[in-house]
């Protein structure tokens, strides 16, 4: 089955981040990127105005996960945890244990400072190496905690700023002040997408279908995904159903698309891979010569298959029907 290529999520995320960076006292609405877990109906709130799209990553059971971003113009640098809690010690004894493991690592924690507010702990310091990390001469990043809890989980927010000056003092703290847990989460079916597609390039199908179904469900309640975005949605989902099997699945959301979109290629090409695997011939045929016939559609960026390369037609390959209608996908 062939898996699409199209690398969308920094595409997707581009309009969002590419104002300049701005004090964060009062969020603009349109620049808040929340970061959540599925089962979970709270979320993350963060101002990520002017950042690059950030980078997420999930453990593979879904109930931890990390966000990453940067800043280009002023080289803030945004990590942001979910973890199980594992116990139900308090937010303060959390941040301590840090400040422990850091100096365990050799750290020397420059303008330490930590306080508490509003039920959340804070935690600042400098550091300039240690002798596990050496670094340059004249280094010096500034790092600003805070850690929080929510429903059974750790949340952590850290921004960092590289060759700190005083007048970066000021943003740091407002980023971290305006982080925020949002109680009652409506995820839309951008929110399931980005997510879904992270693990989908990752190669873990059975997560992306957690995340891809739901953004399918609350794309039809709900529309808010360009055409492309939107096939592209169904295609991923199609896929990852068939990359773990599920063809029955797979085979009903494909027929979907090709229901919202008869003239998308790669709808025809999916099916024909799971036409093959299912032993169909001469269904797979049928549908691979329909997906020439509307070649001119391919979203651009998207791979053009080679069924040829295919495993999903492997028992085919010397098959002389199906190496006619294959060599059609290699000509220009």
């Amino acid at each position: 089955m062939n898996s699409p290529r199209l690398i969308l999520l920094p595409l997707l995320l581009s309009a969002c981040f590419l104002s300049a960076f701005a004090q964060p006292a009062a969020p603009d609405s349109s620049k808040l990127f929340h970061f959540f877990l599925p089962e979970k109906s709270w979320a993350l709130e963060l101002d990520l105005h002017g950042f690059q799209p950030p980078d997420l990553d999930f453990a593979p059971d879904l109930r931890s996960a990390k966000l990453t971003a940067r800043h280009p113009k002023s080289g803030f640098m945004v990590t942001a945890q979910i973890n199980p809690a594992r116990n139900n010690r308090p937010t303060t004894a959390e941040r301590d244990g840090m400040i422990k493991r850091l100096r365990k690592d050799g750290f020397d924690l420059l303008d330490l400072k930590t306080y508490e507010r509003d039920g959340r702990a804070y935690l600042e310091y400098t550091i300039k190496g240690s002798p596990k990390i050496p670094a340059p001469a004249g280094f010096q990043q500034r790092n600003v905690f805070v850690f929080m809890a929510q429903d059974g989980a750790w949340v952590d927010v850290h921004v960092s700023k590289t060759n700190f000056t005083a007048s970066d003092a000021a943003g740091l703290d407002a980023f971290v002040r305006t982080a925020a847990v949002i109680d009652t989460f409506q995820p839309a079916s951008m929110d399931y997408y980005l997510p879904g597609s992270v693990l989908y390039r990752r190669d873990n199908y059975e997560g992306a279908i957690i995340w891809l179904s739901r953004a399918l469900e609350e794309e039809k309640k709900k529309p808010i995904l360009s055409h492309d975005q939107r096939l592209i949605l169904i295609e991923k989902l199609g896929v990852a159903h068939g990359m773990t099997g599920h063809l029955r699945q797979a085979r009903a959301v494909l027929a979907y698309g090709l229901a919202q979109d008869p003239e998308f290629p790669m709808f025809y090409y999916n099916i024909a891979c799971i036409d093959a695997e299912d032993g169909d011939l001469a269904s797979a045929l049928e549908n691979l010569r329909l997906t020439l016939q509307h070649r001119a559609n391919m979203i651009p960026g998207e791979t053009w298959p080679d069924p040829i390369k295919d495993s999903s037609f492997k028992a085919y390959v010397k098959d002389s029907r199906f190496q006619e209608v294959a060599k059609a996908f290699r000509r220009p």
